[in-house]
């Protein structure tokens, strides 16, 4: 009888277990795998009179767009933040400068037609905020394409440190940026 018992038990495991293997929660199915990443080719190196008009000019567009911010920011995040652009930009326009002295080719103090119109449009925007990091966003990823292109094939032997420095500074600035 004993071994009659066992062996009714055991089928009554069994059958339990298989129910209850029924009430399990299903696996979910494996993620989709991402989207092929497409590069963006690289933009082509500037000539070192054009790398620097416009290097300087996007330095000095976040300088100036960010002392606007650090009055007319609504929040002390995008203070705190203008304020840490207008040194990081600041030391780009200090290293254009050192390294424009060794080639005669020194930066301009006036930004270029395309930069003075988004300050234009940034000191009469009703959303600043909005505004301030949409042109900044723009200028700072353009300009951190430039300097990683001036990098990798620019002329001057001069100014490519110059951009292996201000390249990153720009990628800085932009990931805070879209923190914000």
């Amino acid at each position: 009888m004993a071994v009659r018992l066992a062996r009714s038990l055991g089928w009554t495991a069994m059958v339990t277990a298989a129910l209850l293997a029924g009430c399990a929660p299903k696996k979910a199915p494996p993620p989709p795998p991402p989207p092929p990443v497409t590069p963006v080719p690289p933009a082509a190196a500037l000539d070192p009179e054009s790398y620097m008009a416009f290097s300087a000019s996007s330095a000095l567009f976040a300088v100036k767009a960010s002392h606007f911010a650090e009055g007319r920011g609504s929040t002390n995040k995008i203070k705190k933040f203008a304020s840490q652009v207008v040194m990081d930009q600041t030391g780009i326009g200090a290293q254009l400068s050192f390294a424009g002295r060794y080639i005669n080719l020194l930066p301009s103090s006036q930004l270029l037609p395309e930069h003075e119109a988004m300050l234009e449009r940034l000191a009469t925007a009703t959303d600043f905020d909005g505004t301030y990091k949409a042109e900044l966003a723009r200028v700072l990823r353009r300009a951190a394409a430039q300097h990683r292109a001036f990098e990798a094939t620019g002329d001057s032997p001069t100014l490519r440190p110059v951009a292996r420095f201000a390249a990153p500074v720009c990628e800085k600035n932009l990931a805070a940026l879209t923190k914000l």
